[in-house]
């Protein structure tokens, strides 16, 4: 009898064991990105008429549990100076090809890639802790896998299909890699504290397995300053559209006094030159330019006012 109670105990310690070693692989392949990972993403900063670039970089360093669900703890850190601001973690939780990130005390889908060319995906895009949220919607354009240095990776182009109150899924619209996240924002961003500290493209994102740069720059550059009009001054009334573009955009002024005096000129996120500078001759104009995707700034002036827009490039 007492044999018996030891085996059964046996069978039940081995049995605990082999869950436990399951739950934890469960867990393991469950994550978005391994401990370690980081992520370097360009920050703008507009001060005193410049634009003062610096990186903002994401470090996934380790779990923890909310509300019973095992979360990833990703490190949110801002170079301007030498020394990192230090901001809130974020936390994410990945179910199958289900990406979520806790937002106002809850978890919300973040990225879907076992979606299908076609649907439909609804992401919720924070604005203030008091208002309601901003809902986006986006159709599936494609989907292929990738080989990034030997690694199948799953890839998707979002459309915008509605911006949301606030017009944020122009800048969360574009290419989504599996492990990356999206090649222009981790998470949806606030609009209104984005035109003040902006984070602006992926530079880079390395792991264990992966070393993936999208620039020709050094990841963690943030020594240069870039001369800009004001981002949060119109003062030159102009249209332009579509936006999010692929190859090219079209300017409507709404001032006829400013035809045939008024330049236009395409920028990419680090302020460099895209296009020549051009004339804008009638009161609709085309611009076309064959550029990746990502943000890019229109800038608009004449010798009376100026005006700056951000626009979206998908392919």
């Amino acid at each position: 009898m007492l044999m018996a109670s030891k085996y059964i105990k046996g069978i039940v310690l081995i049995a605990a064991s082999l869950i436990m070693i399951l739950n934890i692989t469960t867990a393991q392949d469950n994550k978005w990105a391994e401990e370690g990972a980081t992520w370097h993403y360009t920050q703008i900063h507009p001060v005193s008429g410049t634009l003062i670039i610096g990186y903002t970089m994401l470090e996934a360093v380790g779990d923890t549990i909310i509300h019973d669900t095992l979360a990833q703890v990703i490190r949110h850190s801002v170079y301007q100076e030498f020394e990192p601001v230090y901001r809130s973690p974020i936390y994410i939780h990945q179910e199958g090809k289900k990406v979520y990130y806790f937002l106002k005390n809850r978890f919300t889908l973040l990225y879907d890639l076992a979606a299908e060319v076609g649907d439909t995906l609804e992401i919720v895009a924070p604005i203030y802790e008091f208002q309601d949220d901003s809902i986006m919607y986006f159709r599936v354009d494609s989907v292929e896998e990738i080989s990034v240095v030997g690694n199948q990776l799953i890839r998707q182009n979002l459309y915008p299909i509605d911006k949301g109150a606030t017009e944020y899924a122009v800048q969360f619209s574009g290419w989504n890699i599996e492990k990356m996240g999206n090649q222009q924002f981790f998470l949806p961003v606030y609009q209104l504290d984005c035109d003040n500290n902006c984070t602006e493209g992926l530079r880079c994102y390395e792991d264990a397995e992966i070393s993936q740069k999208f620039v020709d720059f050094p990841c963690d550059t943030f020594d240069y300053t870039v001369s800009y009009f004001d981002l949060n001054t119109i003062n030159l009334d102009f249209e332009i559209a579509p936006n999010p573009a692929r190859d090219h955009i079209s300017i409507a002024i709404g001032t006829a006094e400013v035809i045939g005096k008024t330049f236009m000129q395409l920028l990419d996120a680090r302020g460099s030159v895209v296009t020549p500078v051009h004339m804008i001759r009638a009161s609709k104009e085309d611009l076309y330019f064959s550029v990746s995707a990502g943000v890019y700034y229109l800038r608009v002036w004449n010798n009376e006012c100026a005006g700056v827009k951000k626009i979206a490039v998908i392919h």
